[in-house]
């Protein structure tokens, strides 16, 4: 029997029915039937949003479904939107919720699980793992269970971006941000998100930018240091913001470079690729504004001391571009600036060009790149068939065998993620986690690590997730064990 439950009253089956029918009718959808076992109905349907959406999640601990925990959903202003408990299978849906940014929290016999929520389109699929229940909690529980009390939901942390889409004059993450300014295509972004609050800069310089990331680094006594987080394609500037989001972990300051791609690809693009090649011409548009973001990163005396990036599909290729411009600048010479840690997840760059040309300028300037590859990454596959070569993010047989000792590749193959696993740096809990490990300087050989990771055979720099639980991870799922050669 499923759970209905309104942000005030519990339902019957029978009101929920007519109730969920009028909203799916509002909304514009075409089915009557929820797809989990609770659901979640708002008070009303507002009438002046462009869109309503709904939001279908499962919450899981100690590898089972998470039956009756507590789920919230808040407002960027902390205003409570909806509150209720899960079903017997673990599952809710919530109908009704006008689009924009919120946070979701999910507790359950004192394990807390929070994740931001941006979301432009009509339905949003989210699965939270929660971690097991603390010890004195367990106990506690076999005398007298009770009730997890709800935890307050903290205000999204703050964090830059820096952007050559037109986004002044907006101040909502949630605005279509698709286009490049054409009327100044010399001119770049910045300025700090906050939930949905876009804050502009006061100028559009970069210098002014970067002494503002210090500036605030000393008042908030954070490491001089700063992570850029570059997306890829199919990402528009809410999806930069949400994946920027789950790095606020990092102990310095993050960025989002956001270049102008679109959003709302329906993958797979067989019948018409046009959407990709649009994507492509706006990366190239972005090669020029990201060459001078490196560059004043290398030369800027109010830069961070510490500078890693992270970026994913084909966000790689401004990287490989801009490092390759960086080591024509400083052939010879260090810079005065050097980077940390370079990470590429599922890079739609060719492999070998990346490994010709990309690999020996990023080691001129960083300390260690590291690359996350996914042999079943299906928008990958696409892009194979269209430029009829291995992607970085992918091997399709004629993979580059010899790398530097600087250099570790990683295969995620074990895990079966959304967006034709294509998502996997984000969507998958092992990976991400492993991520941030890397940009702490954690090893690869440090037994945190080699825990789930092993090495291939014959191999000094090719590593694989395994020896993993099968099960749910994230928003992805754990199957065999997958060892490749090289």
């Amino acid at each position: 029997m499923k759970t209905v439950i309104s942000r005030r009253t519990r339902c019957t089956n029978a009101l929920a029915a007519a109730l969920l029918a009028s909203l799916c009718a509002t909304a514009g959808a075409q089915e009557t039937t929820p797809a989990s076992d609770a659901v979640f109905l708002l008070d009303s349907v507002p009438t002046d949003a462009p869109a309503v959406m709904s939001v279908q999640g499962s919450v899981r601990q100690s590898n089972a479904p998470a039956k009756q925990a507590h789920v919230t959903i808040r407002d960027s202003a902390g205003k409570l939107v909806v509150s209720g408990a899960t079903g017997g299978a673990g599952e809710f849906t919530i109908y009704g919720l006008a689009q924009g940014a919120y946070a979701l929290v999910a507790s359950r016999d004192g394990a807390v699980t929070r994740r931001p929520l941006f979301y432009s389109g009509t339905r949003l699929i989210v699965n939270l793992a929660l971690p097991n229940p603390p010890a004195e909690h367990r106990l506690a529980a076999l005398a007298a269970p009770a009730p997890p009390t709800p935890p307050p939901v903290a205000s999204p942390a703050p964090f830059y971006y820096i952007s050559d889409r037109h986004v002044e004059p907006y101040t909502d993450v949630t605005h279509a941000f698709d286009e490049r300014d054409r009327a100044h295509p010399d001119q770049i972004y910045y300025g700090s998100v906050n939930g949905a609050t876009i804050t502009p800069g006061p100028t559009q310089n970069v210098a002014d930018f970067l002494k503002l990331v210090n500036d605030t680094n000393r008042a908030q006594e954070r490491q001089s240091s700063l992570l850029i987080v570059v997306t890829g394609f199919n990402n528009d500037f809410a999806d930069g913001v949400s994946a920027a989001s789950d790095f606020l972990d990092f102990p310095g300051s993050v960025v989002l470079f956001s270049w102008p791609s679109k959003h709302g690809v329906i993958l797979p693009i067989h019948s018409d690729p046009s959407s990709y090649f649009n994507d492509e011409t706006d990366n190239n548009w972005a090669t020029a504004d990201f060459r001078n973001l490196l560059r004043a990163l290398v030369e800027d005396p109010n830069a961070p001391q510490s500078v890693s990036v992270v970026a994913h599909s084909m966000g790689t290729r401004l990287v490989s571009d801009g490092f390759a411009y960086l080591h024509g600048l400083y052939p010879n010479a260090a810079p005065p600036h050097r980077f940390d840690q370079v990470i590429v997840a599922a890079g739609d760059v060719d492999s070998d060009v990346f490994a010709q040309q990309a690999v020996p300028a990023i080691l001129s300037l960083a300390n260690r790149l590291t690359i996350y590859r996914h042999s079943a990454d299906g928008a990958l596959g696409l892009s194979v068939a269209i430029h009829g070569h291995s992607r970085l993010g992918r091997d399709n047989g004629d993979f580059p065998l010899a790398w530097p000792p600087a250099v570790n590749i990683i295969e995620a193959s074990i895990f079966d993620c959304p967006s034709m696993n294509h998502s996997y740096w984000t969507a998958s809990t092992t990976v991400h986690k492993d991520i941030e490990a890397t940009l702490l300087d954690v090893d690869i050989a440090d037994a945190s690590r080699a825990a789930y990771l092993a090495l291939a055979p014959t191999s000094t720099s090719l590593y694989a997730f395994a020896s993993l639980p099968n099960g749910r991870d994230g928003q992805c799922t754990i199957g065999t064990d997958f060892l490749p050669n090289e």
